[in-house]
């Protein structure tokens, strides 16, 4: 059977996406965003096998990635994972009309700071997803940025990073960081997987969070953390086999991998 891969626009977010074709209709509606300095394409490896196992997959360039990058404007990490984060349900609304797609069961991943938007989103008062999953990211975003590696990044990015700039994420990562927030996200099952080793996300403060939002949860299989002893800041095949099982679960998709 076949997988459809196109391009198109939904308003100024450039996607690309990808499903079976296979007549079926109401495929469950998956989002899914790409790493820091990344882009969409970025994610043509899961979001073809999420494809292969029935799902609608959609990758979006977040904002001021990929092709909605504008030279000279350069904006904070955090600020692209706010901005980003909002933009989830535009995405969701663009598909209610269209009968390929059930917007009753859509699911929300990222690799990275796809993970962060995903946590991010998870904290808002207007949900609509059934499901999320998050690789290599973390919902403890101070640790994140005083990372010296991370830090280095955005200076290799932008030459005039300073450390203002610095400080300037740093407030907005204490304010905004979704662990702050981790009860809003009860009742969405959510999939964690992190390296133990990683160089960038302290993989410690993913597993404090997963501690604090399983203890409130009432349902707590809907909760679940796998770390990987000897992995670091690295995507895995069998973290997408896990990630894939689990939109599985939830979103009542049958099949193999």
């Amino acid at each position: 059977m076949d997988i459809i891969m196109r391009y198109r626009k939904i308003n100024d977010i450039n996607i690309m996406e990808a499903f079976k074709d296979d007549g079926i209709e109401n495929k469950p509606l998956i989002i899914f965003y790409h790493g820091a300095t990344g882009k969409k394409e970025d994610g043509l490896y899961p979001a073809f096998n999420l494809a292969r196992n029935g799902f609608h997959v959609v990758l979006p360039d977040a904002v001021q990635h990929g092709e909605r990058k504008q030279e000279g404007i350069y904006l904070n990490l955090f600020e692209i994972i706010l901005r980003t984060s909002e933009e989830v349900n535009k995405i969701i609304d663009s598909f209610s009309v269209n009968s390929c797609v059930d917007t009753t069961r859509a699911g929300l991943g990222g690799i990275s700071m796809g993970g962060l938007i995903t946590f991010k989103y998870l904290t808002g008062k207007d949900m609509r997803i059934k499901a999320a999953a998050t690789t290599i990211g973390t919902p403890v975003w101070v640790s994140a940025i005083t990372n010296p590696l991370l830090i280095s990044t955005f200076k290799s990015i932008n030459a005039h990073y300073s450390e203002e700039d610095i400080k300037k994420e740093q407030e907005i990562a204490a304010q905004f960081q979704p662990i702050n927030d981790y009860k809003s996200m009860v009742g969405v099952p959510l999939l964690m997987q992190n390296g133990e080793s990683d160089e960038i996300v302290q993989v410690e403060g993913v597993k404090d969070f997963y501690n604090k939002l399983l203890e409130a949860s009432d349902n707590k299989e809907d909760v679940k953390i796998i770390t990987y002893p000897g992995v670091g800041h690295t995507y895995t095949a069998e973290m997408e086999a896990e990630l894939i099982a689990w939109f599985k679960k939830y979103m009542f998709i049958g099949g193999s991998l």
